[in-house]
């Protein structure tokens, strides 16, 4: 009966999780998942810890995440990884003593700070900020990024599950602390308007699920075209996704360079596309600004999607599952730049695709003077919803998180327009041929969250983890553990 019940909470746990993530986004599953989990964590060894949390994150990803089976089979190794990655840190919560909820709460903003660095720069799909949109931990965004959207969501976690063992003291003190954060959302100093232009974003239409070695590469250009020549009123910006104009070399200067410059031209409003520079066997992902005059400046995206624009560990990966050239045949050139891209009409914040998932590397845009967020991005390759959505759910944490409008733009949905408080105005369905319009609040001014970043938080985090572990009961026998096998080994 015992172990039927873990079992069962390990899979509520982790269903939970798995609700609250966009597409459901059910977001109140989130803190009883949580909930569940603590419950189950508590008085157990680490070996046992690292394996509910592994079995907990592992049913979160099966969920979320079995997705990535459409890059690759390998990807799915994605899955095992990210779930070993997340117990490694959050199983070192102290498991029992005064301090174990402020040592799980730690764990779980170290963990998931750990995973959106690294490895391979980060991996933040289907985080748990995600489902917190249609929530009121939104808005913590913009005190304590989307981290603290999780931390704070760990607080309300241990809350109910103190509620659920009937000790109410931490029950209510968690409360307050979660009414405090979103509270402080309401005195955060934000940013003011400073300027307005009318924007187009151009959605090609077309089929999901299809690979970019399997499609005509100028299929893409010519819907993207049909598409803008619909645009019936005076824009500032017309905005194009990622990857639709693809060349050899360097697009400025080039045939399609030159009719992009035409178009702005005749337009009279200023080009932004994604694009794919080829280069022998590397390639550059950039968003490229286009006037009548040609190129005017660009950005090169950063953080890569791996098993999608590098191969990790390729010749291991060639070892195991045969060669993998047809799935990513050039691995992305790492661009440098910050995220931000100066344009006649104003400077903006630019992230591309898989960066939206990335709170810094938009705060270098915003930190640049990023008066507004461009996200391009191309979510054809995946056959449903939940990329799409988590996408657009990334966009909302970005807005909030910097105040500024986030224009997102795909080739095949979602196309949307999201204002500073993280809503949705307008948005194309899946697949569609459309432009939205939106008349676009240029803003100045920093967040706490843009000016101070994470780094208060993971401080206090580290401070929680270790206040946890003193207050344990379990730290003595922890560390004379430690000890009789540090000199056993010596002795041996």
């Amino acid at each position: 009966m015992t172990r039927l019940r873990s079992a069962l909470r390990i899979l509520g746990a982790g269903l939970g999780l798995a609700l609250a993530t966009p597409p459901i986004g059910l977001w109140p599953a989130a803190p009883i998942g949580l909930a569940l989990l603590v419950l189950e964590l508590r008085g157990r060894r680490y070996r046992e810890r690292f394996a509910v949390v592994a079995a907990t994150f592992v049913v979160h990803y099966v969920v979320t995440l079995s997705w990535v089976w459409s890059l690759h089979p390998a990807a799915l190794l994605l899955i095992p990884i990210l779930a070993a990655l997340d117990a490694l840190v959050l199983a070192a919560a102290p498991p029992s003593g005064r301090g174990r909820e402020v040592g799980f709460v730690a764990a779980l903003t170290l963990t998931t700070a750990f995973r959106w660095s690294w490895p391979w720069g980060g991996v933040p799909l289907a985080n748990l900020a995600l489902g917190q949109v249609g929530g009121p931990l939104l808005q913590v965004a913009s005190v304590a990024t989307a981290l603290g959207v999780v931390t704070v969501l760990g607080v309300a976690g241990v809350g109910l599950a103190a509620a659920f063992e009937r000790r109410w003291p931490v029950g209510v003190v968690s409360l307050t602390i979660v009414l405090a954060a979103i509270g402080l959302a309401a005195v955060d100093p934000g940013s003011e308007v400073v300027d307005e232009i009318d924007v187009a974003l151009v959605q090609g239409g077309g089929p999901l699920g299809t690979r970019a070695r399997d499609t005509d590469e100028a299929r893409p250009i010519e819907r993207h075209l049909a598409a803008t020549e619909t645009i019936d009123r005076p824009v500032d910006l017309i905005v194009w996704p990622e990857n639709v104009a693809s060349v050899d070399g360097f697009l400025d200067g080039s045939p399609l360079g030159e009719e992009l410059s035409a178009l702005s031209e005749r337009f009279d409003a200023v080009l932004v596309t994604g694009a794919i520079e080829r280069f022998d066997d590397r390639f550059r992902n950039s968003a490229l600004v286009f006037t009548a005059e040609g190129e005017q400046d660009r950005y090169e995206k950063v953080n890569r999607v791996p098993f999608g624009e590098f191969i990790p560990f390729r010749g291991l990966i060639e070892a195991v599952v045969g060669d993998v050239r047809s799935l990513v045949p050039r691995d992305a050139i790492v661009g440098e730049n910050p995220a931000s891209v100066d344009t006649p009409v104003g400077r903006f914040t630019t992230v591309i695709s898989f960066e939206l998932f990335f709170p810094r590397r938009a705060r270098t845009g915003n930190l640049d003077g990023g008066q507004a967020i461009i996200g391009p991005t191309n979510a054809s390759s995946y056959p449903d919803t939940r990329v799409p959505e988590q996408t657009l759910a990334s966009s909302r944490l970005r807005a909030v998180a910097a105040d500024r409008w986030v224009l997102q733009v795909a080739p095949t949905g979602y196309t949307a327009a999201v204002d500073a408080e993280g809503r949705v105005l307008d948005r194309s369905g899946l697949r569609e041929q459309r432009v939205v319009y939106a008349t676009v609040e240029l803003r100045d001014g920093e967040t706490w969250a843009t000016r101070f970043g994470r780094v208060p938080l993971l401080s206090l985090a580290v401070i929680g983890w270790v206040l946890g572990w003193a207050l344990s009961p379990d730290l003595p026998a922890r560390l004379s553990e430690v000890l009789r096998r540090v000199r056993s080994r010596a002795g041996g």
